[in-house]
């Protein structure tokens, strides 16, 4: 018995260290398709990449919601509908590519084409979620691993081919869209979900309270850039979106850390010392982001973005910090979610009005990230204190959660 626990032990670490691997390179890869396509692009180009890629991370939340609901389901009976998703993924799609001309007008984009291209990738997103959700529900890390990598490869391959042949934002944004329905295709071939006749839908009370507040705290991560790109010239968001490298660099570098805390954030024994030691390590990897920003932000630039952003540099630690303070928000957010914090929610959303309406007068790029910066601090400041006070309730329930937000 004691061998069999040992040997079981032992697999979920492989399955655990696969997984964290996979996402890890999947990310790295996603940095690759940004320093290529800023790089292949215009700065006016770059922009609306920037600007787009951000609207399918916002998007991304209904797959995040699909895949914790299949994966619940899965792992408390079995069967699960998860051919539900490929629904969810064509009302997802459908909803993005209605707005499409608006979102293109928002973002000063001359074609609706790249726009629309960017909803078929929301709605393979939330498509591949239910096979996703069923390797994850199964602890079939092994698979998830592998769907994971394979969804992150196929997409930079997918903007990276579609960069290539056509240098302009409608290739990669079409490139990056057919690499992920090829993804989606893989997920369904290589889990072959069964459809479930006792659970034939995909929604429920705590599964709808958590896409709200990953919604919420998604699109705030996400939203300085398209407010930037709304309201600064199309040079100026440009140089927006090559800052914003650093930003995600150091939001997504600890982002390890809550998808590892977040079991223990769950358990009222074990909350308080998990906080704290999630709060400390992503500080320590937040100070060593933001030291070498400052220390060698020409490098950093020249490296990421090349030399036409050079006139950046002695800006560039404050997209450091952003990013910085957004991860140990992350880290107050999913401790809430852990505990069902209902409260959180209406918290994350005001943050996110406000970073909207404080930035909307901004004319440079320093006062939209500065202003940005002080609203995340304000969000980060009120949910310490909120997570630092209040215990676990007894009732909750950790939700199934792949990763804190996967990137599109």
């Amino acid at each position: 018995m004691r061998s069999r626990l040992l040997s079981g032990s032992r697999g979920l670490l492989h399955g655990a260290a696969l997984v964290a691997l996979a996402t890890a390179l999947a990310n790295a890869l996603g940095y690759l398709l940004t320093i290529v396509a800023a790089r292949a692009l215009a700065p006016a180009g770059f922009g609306a990449f920037s600007a787009l890629l951000a609207a399918i991370i916002i998007g991304n939340v209904a797959a995040l919601a699909v895949q914790a609901v299949v994966a619940r389901d899965v792992a408390q009976a079995g069967p699960s509908d998860a051919r539900g998703a490929l629904a969810t993924g064509l009302a997802a799609g459908a909803l993005a590519l209605a707005l499409s001309p608006v979102l293109a007008r928002v973002l000063q984009i001359p074609s609706v084409a790249p726009v629309a291209a960017s909803a078929v990738a929301v709605a393979a997103l939330a498509a591949a979620a239910g096979p996703i959700g069923v390797a994850q529900g199964r602890e079939r890390l092994g698979t998830l691993a592998g769907l994971l990598l394979a969804q992150g490869a196929l997409r930079v391959l997918g903007g990276m081919v579609g960069l290539l042949t056509n240098r302009s934002v409608t290739g990669a944004m079409t490139g990056l869209a057919g690499g992920l329905v090829a993804a989606a295709v893989i997920s369904w071939a290589v889990v072959r979900p069964t459809r479930s006749t006792d659970r034939p839908g995909l929604h429920g009370r705590q599964v709808w309270s958590a896409a709200v507040v990953l919604l919420g705290f998604v699109a705030f991560t996400n939203a300085d850039v398209i407010v930037a790109r709304a309201v600064l010239s199309p040079v100026e968001s440009g140089a927006y979106g090559a800052g914003s490298i650093v930003t995600k660099i150091a939001f997504w570098l600890p982002q390890f850390v809550p998808v590892v805390a977040y079991a223990r954030l769950s358990r009222q024994q074990h909350r308080s010392r998990a906080l704290r030691v999630s709060l400390v390590a992503v500080t320590l990897s937040g100070s060593l982001i933001l030291t070498t920003t400052a220390l060698a932000g020409d490098l950093i630039l020249r490296v990421l973005a090349g030399n036409r952003y050079l006139e950046l540099a002695p800006a560039l630690w404050w997209f450091a910090l952003l990013g910085a303070v957004l991860a140990l928000a992350q880290v107050t957010v999913y401790s809430a979610l852990a505990r069902r914090d209902a409260t959180t929610t209406v918290i994350v959303w005001m943050a996110l009005m406000t970073l909207i309406a404080a930035s909307a007068s901004a004319s440079t790029v320093v006062q939209v990230v500065s202003r940005a910066t002080a609203v995340a601090l304000v969000l980060l400041a009120v949910t310490l204190v909120r997570e630092a006070r209040r215990p676990l309730t007894a009732r909750a329930e950790p939700i199934p959660v792949d990763g804190s937000a996967r990137k599109a």
